[in-house]
């Protein structure tokens, strides 16, 4: 047991996890553009890229005027922390999944689009009733792990208003359900 710890000690941020989730699904970026997708300061960015690359679980090449940085295919790591985070993309869909199943399988709210991104989770529902449940699906997420998520419960018809469709848009995230387009077209 104490043989992973050596491991996971390597790995005892969440900048690391998070470069590292971003570098195996879009190998080949900049550190600048890993900074900007997972959402961090390019200062603890940059000394966690040094600190995986020191620890070979990335291979940082020269391109042009910057590094580019991949996977370690050689890593003895490298098989698990693929299908790992092969698996951890499909984690909005697990989510989306679970709440149909277990708090709005039997409410007229009805669950249309989830949206995951670093800093919010956003559920667009059918109806403005949502807020009547807002409680149980508080409580719901917190047994289920995910209660330090920011939750944002939003009936479809509010994307109409351009700040609240700006705010749901602009940050980088996965969706679930409907896309922000298809919403749009709902009628009112």
């Amino acid at each position: 047991m104490q043989e992973i710890f050596f491991f996971l000690k390597t790995l005892n941020s969440l900048s690391k996890w998070s470069i590292l989730f971003i570098v195996y699904h879009y190998p080949g970026l900049s550190g600048r553009k890993i900074s900007d997708l997972s959402g961090m300061g390019w200062a603890p960015i940059k000394n966690s890229l040094d600190e995986l690359c020191k620890a070979k679980y990335l291979i940082r090449k020269k391109e042009g005027r910057c590094y580019a940085y991949f996977p370690n295919n050689d890593h003895i790591l490298y098989p698990f922390l693929k299908k790992f985070f092969k698996e951890l993309s499909h984690i909005h869909e697990l989510i989306f999944k679970d709440l149909l199943t277990n708090v709005f399988q039997d409410s007229k709210e009805g669950l249309l689009t989830l949206k995951l991104t670093n800093t919010h989770l956003y559920l667009i529902t059918l109806t403005k009733e949502v807020y009547k449940i807002e409680e149980h699906i508080r409580k719901h997420l917190e047994k289920r792990g995910l209660g330090k998520l920011e939750l944002r419960l939003l009936p479809y018809q509010s994307l109409r208003i351009p700040e609240i469709y700006h705010e749901v848009s602009k940050e980088t995230g996965r969706i679930f359900g409907l896309t922000l387009s298809q919403l749009m077209n709902l009628p009112s």
